[in-house]
């Protein structure tokens, strides 16, 4: 009998723990960050059986819903040796795992009750937006729900100042928090930009563009109106510039009148496209304000688009209200503008009319994005994050 236990036993020690992810957008092909961090997770922890779970419920966001079906079997046919790993997530019926991962407040708070009772350990990653505003009640009470639970293992936080208001707020939860600045970038993104052109040098169009989701009429919160303006400034200053515009924005939502000729509007795009357009550009122009979308609302510094085109060499010139900076140097690798179109037509001028300037900005601004969101800086304090849950796994 006692052979045959410890047969039992040996059998059960190899048997590996399961993480489930649970999300709402991957694996569609407008993942954006989420799908370079999940297939990690799927691909680099073979210790671990790792999951999605897909509910669907940003298809909306993204271009219109469609089947969770549908887009789970196009993933899996492009990426077959995930086939079996990847599953629709119905509402009403959380899978069976060891331990738990999601990123953003709103999908970990969605499926907390569920989690806990499976009396199961979880992690989730603290991304700005999501359902996250500072010190917004609705917010703070989801926060409060997912911070207090017994069975949170771990939380990754991606901005400081979601580092100081954590542990501000909760400063029994200091243990628990793993900051990794910024985000998962997809690996092509890193190579050179080939057969760039740089304003100033080898053309004489300037290239600006505007990168970013529409969640107001007038994209007010992402700065949409202030683009438009400076667009008018600028062309009334006598630059010859085209406008390019990546989301789903057209003619229509800010009135273009003369402008119309000069812009370019490319709707949703895949990254690679982005990655295409982005080596077109010379700026990517991202004048945000925080607070605009909800009470206590704020973007990532810089944004996910700032930081794709940035890679391309294009300029990131963005706000920074909230003194979120803390690794580029203002004209050296970046600038930084208030959200006014006087301040952003002060900063630009200058470095249209020197000759070279914003390629200089934008290959240093690359090499920084580089060293920042590399995968050796993103992949490896995530990794361990997943890895420790692992090994909590039924652990309260």
């Amino acid at each position: 009998m006692r052979f045959l236990e410890r047969i039992v036993h040996s059998r059960r020690r190899v048997v590996r723990p399961r993480i489930a992810i649970l999300d709402d957008l991957f694996p569609h092909p407008m993942s954006g960050i989420r799908l370079e961090e999940f297939v990690a997770y799927l691909d680099d922890m073979p210790e671990v059986s790792v999951s999605a779970y897909c509910d669907g419920n940003a298809f909306h966001w993204v271009g219109g819903p469609r089947p969770v079906d549908a887009v789970i079997a196009e993933y899996v046919a492009a990426n077959p040796r995930h086939a079996g790993r990847v599953h629709p997530l119905s509402p009403d019926q959380i899978p069976d795992a060891d331990a738990y991962y999601a990123v953003f407040l709103q999908n970990t708070a969605q499926y907390l009750d569920a989690i806990e009772r499976t009396e199961k350990p979880f992690a989730f990653t603290l991304y700005p937006g999501g359902g996250f505003c500072v010190g917004e009640k609705g917010s703070d009470d989801r926060l409060d729900r997912v911070c207090n639970s017994p069975f949170l293992q771990r939380i990754i936080v991606t901005q400081r100042y979601t580092l100081d208001y954590l542990i501000k707020r909760y400063p029994l939860v200091a243990s628990k928090i793993c900051h990794v600045p910024g985000g998962v970038i997809p690996s092509a993104a890193f190579g050179i930009p080939k057969d760039r052109t740089y304003f100033g040098i080898d053309k004489a169009v300037l290239d600006i563009g505007f990168v970013a989701n529409r969640y107001t009429a007038k994209g007010e919160d992402k700065g949409y109106d202030l683009f438009i303006e400076t667009a008018r400034a600028l062309t009334r200053n006598g630059v010859d510039a085209r406008y390019h515009v990546v989301g789903p924005w057209d003619g229509s939502i800010v009135p273009m009148e003369d402008l119309s000729a000069r812009f370019v509007f490319h709707g949703f795009v895949g990254t690679e496209r982005l990655r295409e357009i982005g080596r077109t550009l010379d700026v990517v122009l991202s004048p945000n304000r925080p607070g605009v979308l909800g009470n206590g609302a704020f973007d990532g510094f810089p944004t996910g688009s700032c930081v794709a085109v940035g890679l391309q060499e294009g300029v990131i010139c963005c706000t920074d209200v909230l003194n979120m900076n803390t690794d580029y140097r203002d004209g050296v690798d970046i600038v930084l503008v208030e959200p006014s179109v006087d301040d952003i037509v002060r900063r630009l001028s200058p470095l249209i009319a020197e000759r070279g300037a914003l390629a200089r900005i934008g290959k240093n601004g690359r090499i920084q994005l580089t060293e920042l969101f590399g995968r050796e800086t993103q992949l490896p304090p995530r990794l361990d994050v997943l890895r420790a849950l692992a090994l909590h796994r039924g652990a309260r």
